[in-house]
């Protein structure tokens, strides 16, 4: 498996990188403002405004541009670090993630701080099991990550991001737990996962698995068919063109499919049966790659070949491939009670807090003092709808508030 399952597993933890960086000093609320979404006029750009330029208040609690490129950076730093084990941000790939990731931000740090704004407020503490269960999220990330292999504790991950940043990752941290035990507090019995529910998990699990396995036995039948149709003198392109997942680009002069460079990694068994220098003409599989199952025609071998060729038997000869291939399916773990357990009520406890939040959002006080098109080119128009890719994700919520905005409503320089 590839690295990127472990950086795509991480993201579902950037949460505890997306809250607020720091309290109000005087704890002060905008009472003067009937509660709503309220929206700037601005028109500038993310990079042309001020680092204390405010992007969103959440209840008078400020969010700054500062405080998004700090956390813009953690994230990076991470995903860099699950990448390569460097705390290196500033790869083309991490910046692209960041760039994907940012008109995300101002969303998840509005979910985020108005949980924890009413576990300051009820006096919520973070619990040595919210704590525990926050910091086993992310240690299970970095032992499954074949990279960091956690050989590092969260306070050296957090030392070696820098002061500013480190700072930054470990209060969200600690953050993050208090909104856990919110939700344990808030949620009550209805979070739990009943013996019943865990033996049904258990039963779908397994089906499922039954189900992949008769699956992908007549995925494979067929592409065993298609080998013997191929053997027998059918031609390898019209075989593929009923079969393959992969489409024919007409650049491609050699017939339908692609011709990545079959690296061990991601396709052994046809490196495996590259080693044995097929001769042109040679039809083989099915093969396991990292993308499906494969038959290959050997097209063309090159002594002393240069980087022109596909397939790498050795140093000294390249190999034209043809594919035929079929995607197979993954069969799923069979997890243990508790890790059921531990999935279902944490699926049960996201349900929770996405209405426990849309009852404090109504009640909240939001402002994007900026405006909203602040990851978007800018717009001859202020209002909100004039940068649909840029407004945080808030649709219902927003329709709410702005039901309360047409009788009174202020907009928010």
């Amino acid at each position: 498996m590839g690295r990127g399952f472990y950086i795509a597993s991480f993201l579902s933890l950037s949460v505890l990188l997306s809250a607020c960086s720091r309290d109000d000093a005087e704890g002060r609320t905008v009472s003067h403002l009937p509660p709503g979404v309220y929206y700037g006029d601005g028109t500038e750009s993310l990079t042309n405004l001020p680092p204390d330029a405010v992007l969103l208040r959440v209840n008078g609690f400020p969010f700054t541009r500062h405080d998004f490129e700090i956390d813009q950076a953690v994230y990076g730093k991470m995903m860099a670090f699950l990448k390569d084990g460097k705390m290196d941000d500033g790869a083309n790939d991490i910046r692209r993630l960041q760039a994907v990731r940012a008109p995300k931000v101002l969303n998840t740090v509005l979910r985020r701080e108005l949980l924890n704004q009413e576990a300051r407020k009820r006096g919520v503490k973070a619990s040595k099991a919210a704590m525990s269960a926050r910091r086993k999220e992310l240690e299970n990330v970095l032992a499954n990550n074949p990279i960091t292999n956690n050989v590092i504790s969260i306070e050296e991950l957090a030392k070696r991001m820098g002061t500013e940043c480190g700072q930054y990752f470990l209060s969200n941290l600690e953050k993050d737990a208090e909104n856990l035990e919110l939700s344990w507090l808030e949620g009550g019995a209805q979070l739990k996962a009943s013996d019943e529910e865990i033996a049904a998990g258990s039963n779908r699990v397994a089906k499922a698995n039954e189900l992949t396995a008769s699956t992908n036995a007549v995925l494979m039948a067929r592409l065993q068919k298609a080998l013997e149709r191929v053997k027998a003198g059918e031609d390898f392109a019209k075989v593929g063109s009923e079969l393959s997942m992969i489409e024919k680009r007409e650049s491609e002069e050699w017939g339908t499919y692609s011709a990545d460079d079959f690296e061990s990694t991601d396709y052994p068994e046809i490196g495996a049966f590259l080693e044995k220098n097929p001769k042109p003409g040679t039809v083989a599989g099915p093969f396991q790659c990292d993308d499906g199952v494969s038959i290959v025609k050997v097209l063309s071998v090159v002594k002393g070949g240069d980087d022109t060729g596909v397939g790498v038997a050795s140093d000294s000869t390249r190999f034209k491939l043809a594919r035929i291939s079929v995607e197979t399916f993954e069969k799923h773990k069979m997890f243990s009670r508790e890790e059921i357990r531990k999935i279902l009520e944490d699926s049960k406890r996201k349900k929770f807090e996405s209405v426990f939040g849309a009852k404090l959002f109504a009640a909240a006080v939001i402002e994007f003092p900026s405006g909203t098109n602040l990851f978007a080119v800018a717009s001859s128009s202020a209002h909100p709808d004039s940068a649909p890719n840029a407004k945080p994700d808030l649709k219902e919520a927003t329709k709410t508030n702005n039901n309360k905005n047409e009788n009174g409503g202020n907009n928010v320089k």
